[in-house]
């Protein structure tokens, strides 16, 4: 076995002797240090390397101390004000790890740095301590290294506070599969959303067959007819103009819907639309809506009619 698998199996049997001897030891320093600090190498290199720590510039080790236990809820004198379904205190549940919070506080503290990932190394009654391996995206050996280059791109920055990194993974319960992530996956909202829209008509990518830049705009329009916006309902008139409630439109709705998306996306061109759903308030209307300046578009002989100037 190489020197790596003895620490491992070091650091696994942590009820001998040894382990228990330094496991004092570094508890100790570590309440000597602040909050989060930075090593000059990892206390776990094995670990570290499993993690993706490499001993090359670019890679730094940052140790972070959080207090164990749950969220105690912070209320003057354990008196909270409310119902009854809001009176604990102490045993409230965090929704994210220990972890997890470990990674967010360097992470903000490093704001120029990317978390890779974190791992255990000690406890004690009150604390815990976590190490986490930090890369810096602009330095010249990360960039041109392309096994770890992909944390460079900017949609990776503060990654431990979107709960990509996999203790955050772990928090939002993506380990697990099939029956039990029904409602997990891609994220909760988002199921949410999912089990929540009603679907109604024809979807924009049935309607949409053609292979040109046309996109469905959705718009809501309220049903009936053009109320009159006065005060208090008093017309201050002669009695042919008294009426408020029965005042109907030139146009239908459908038409103020384009009207109003070829408003708000002026650099668009309106080719039509259609109904999608109502209810005893409002209409949706989804409305195709053409790029006229779109490579696609000016060279199709089909719609290329729509980019000439009279058609705005």
């Amino acid at each position: 076995m190489g020197a790596y698998k003895y620490l491992e199996e070091m650091w696994r049997k942590k009820q001998s002797d040894v382990m228990r001897f330094f496991a004092r030891l570094r508890n100790w320093e570590f309440r000597q240090l602040p909050a989060v600090h930075r090593c000059t190498r990892p206390k776990r290199p094995d670990k570290a390397r499993k993690m993706g720590y490499k001993a090359k510039q670019g890679y730094c080790i940052y140790r972070v101390r959080v207090k164990r236990g749950d969220r105690k809820k912070r209320v003057a004198k354990g008196i909270v004000y409310g119902k009854p379904v809001n009176q604990g205190i102490n045993k409230w549940k965090a929704v994210r790890n220990l972890r997890n919070i470990a990674e967010e506080r360097v992470g903000r503290k490093c704001g120029s740095l990317r978390v890779l990932n974190s791992y255990w190394v000690a406890q004690d009654a009150v604390h815990k301590w976590f190490e986490v391996v930090m890369v810096d995206p602009f330095h010249k050996t990360v960039r041109d290294d392309p096994r770890i280059n992909w944390i460079c791109k900017p949609v990776m920055k503060h990654r431990e506070l979107r709960g990509l990194t996999a203790a955050g993974k772990k928090a939002r319960g993506l380990l697990k599969k099939g029956k039990r992530a029904t409602k997990l996956r891609p994220s909760y909202r988002a199921a949410y959303r999912r089990h929540s829209l009603m679907a109604c008509g024809a979807t924009a990518e049935r309607t949409l067959a053609l292979g040109t830049r046309k996109r469905p705009q959705s718009y809501k329009m309220c049903a009936g007819d053009r109320k009159k916006r006065v005060a208090k309902g008093i017309v201050y008139g002669k009695p042919v103009n008294q009426g408020i409630n029965k005042w109907k439109a030139v146009r239908n709705l459908r038409n103020i819907a384009e009207e109003r998306v070829g408003r708000k996306c002026g650099g668009l061109r309106v080719l039509n639309s259609y109904w999608v759903a109502q209810d005893a308030v409002h209409k949706w209307f989804e409305v195709v809506m053409v790029d006229p300046y779109h490579k696609t578009i000016r060279d199709d002989p089909r719609i290329n009619w729509i980019c000439k100037p009279v058609m705005k």
